[in-house]
């Protein structure tokens, strides 16, 4: 008999910046439909400690417009064995703040470290905005269905009600709103 591959879901991004809340706030819903799932938004280096072990990373977290229109979903698989070992070193300088660091840097970071060798998906929401202190746009919001029914297509041996994690997403969306101005 095999074993469940083990799957780490991690919501990426920062609350604080309109869309960009996308990816914790959905990890957030998963986690409250009883879904495993790893909010990182505020320790996107140390998100590389979790990494040990896992056969499947996907990210949740809001990709800019050259992905299509805004609300539009797109999966993006991260392969580093791609890179040559100089774009690794690159893509992991100490030049690298916390605000510049991507999904493609956990995983490189991950990879390079030893921790992970699985395959790495990005579940990409189109953003329509990434302004401080703004809440995250209709569109954004209205695509957490179909950001769940790709997360679901995935991680197929994880048990994720999309119906569930759709409800709980909109009732935390609801109060977060409430912090930011139209």
């Amino acid at each position: 008999m095999n074993a469940s591959p083990r799957i780490l879901i991690m919501g990426v991004g920062n609350r604080m910046y309109g869309d960009d809340a996308f990816g914790p706030l959905f990890a957030e819903a998963l986690e409250q439909c009883g879904v495993p799932a790893l909010n990182s938004e505020l320790d996107v280096f140390t998100a590389v400690s979790h990494l040990e072990g896992v056969d499947l990373l996907i990210f949740i977290d809001v990709v800019d417009k050259s992905f299509g229109e805004p609300g539009d979903v797109v999966v993006l698989r991260i392969d580093p064995r791609t890179l040559s070992p100089e774009e690794v070193a690159t893509a992991i300088s100490f030049e690298t703040s916390a605000h510049q660091v991507t999904p493609a840097h956990i995983v490189l970071l991950g990879y390079s470290s030893g921790f992970f060798r699985g395959e790495a998906y990005v579940v990409g929401v189109v953003s329509e905005h990434t302004d401080f202190a703004r809440k995250m746009s209709s569109r954004v919001v209205a695509a957490a269905e179909r950001a769940c029914l790709k997360l679901r297509e995935i991680a197929r041996s994880a048990e994720i009600n999309c119906v569930c994690v759709q409800k709980e997403f909109r009732n935390i969306v609801a109060r977060y709103s409430q912090e930011f101005a139209e």
